[in-house]
């Protein structure tokens, strides 16, 4: 009778181990992006000009050894600067956009969920956005409208919303089919208060989860729109634009292209693992 109960022990101490070793890499990752610029500011390596002429001029590109321990981009600068100072725009607009569309999307899957009028021309219009390709819709807005957070941030929330809104509506039609809900209904409470006393409170365990999945779409969707060339305009620079501009220089200097592509995974990956060990372990 032992033996099973020190294996199960050994199992969950691997669990938590695996849990601290994903949430020390996210953390790492996480304060990269976002002290990253402070601390780009005090290095040894930091960029004199923003010119490109001058840095192409006064430095060799894709080089591993003339500044730094990552070398030089494809404008010959510090590869190392560019990847402290390149992660807040891959972290701050996702969030932000992953939390207005869980907000949105909850309530309208709280509306969806009562089964009003207004649940046909509300599904009807949430399905056309679910055909039609994200990445394409970002890139013509972008195209015409520019990169600026703010349009990003609607961008994702829109393209988002039509997979939030189902996932919660569904979990919503549960709590309003439950029986404190009908008492609620039977007592002659309205509906808004229903809504906000007794649903909302009730999905915060799934939008929690759900959130972590939209931000991580929301990260891709920002950086495979980065990647694309949506931020050209842009005279900064992000992780997944560093990956763009400098894979032609792979050979020369991988480190220009393999260190942000491996911080924009150890953002992402970790979350998804994360909020799947937070879903198993609450079913």
């Amino acid at each position: 009778m032992k033996i099973p109960v020190r294996l199960s022990g050994q199992k969950v101490q691997r669990s938590q181990l695996s849990v601290t070793l994903w949430i020390l890499v996210w953390g790492s990752a996480l304060l990269v992006a976002l002290a990253g610029p402070l601390v780009a500011d005090f290095m040894p390596f930091r960029e004199a000009s923003t010119d490109a002429g001058t840095q192409s001029a006064t430095r060799i590109p894709f080089s591993d050894s003339a500044i730094g321990p990552l070398g030089t981009d494809y404008l010959g600068r510090d590869v190392l600067n560019q990847v402290l100072s390149g992660g807040a725009s891959l972290v701050i607009v996702p969030f932000l956009a992953a939390v207005a569309a869980e907000c949105v999307g909850a309530l309208v899957a709280i509306a969806a969920a009562w089964n009003g009028w207004w649940r046909g021309p509300l599904r009807a219009v949430l399905d056309v956005l679910l055909v039609v390709p994200p990445l394409a819709l970002i890139l013509v807005v972008v195209s015409g409208l520019g990169f600026s957070p703010a349009v990003l941030v609607l961008l994702v929330v829109v393209t988002t919303l039509p997979y939030t809104s189902r996932y919660l509506e569904a979990a919503a039609r549960n709590i309003i089919d439950s029986g404190f809900v009908e008492a609620g209904v039977a007592a002659g409470d309205h509906r808004y208060t229903i809504s906000y006393r007794d649903v909302l409170p009730c999905l915060a365990r799934p939008m929690l989860t759900d959130v972590g999945v939209r931000f991580v779409a929301a990260v891709y969707l920002v950086a495979t729109v980065s990647f694309l060339g949506g931020m050209t305009t842009d005279p900064g620079s992000n992780w997944a634009v560093m990956i763009g501009r400098n894979l032609p220089g792979i050979l020369l200097n991988p480190w220009a292209t393999i260190a942000p592509a491996v911080l924009i995974a150890a953002i992402t990956v970790p979350v998804s693992l994360l909020v799947d060990r937070w879903t198993d372990r609450y079913r």
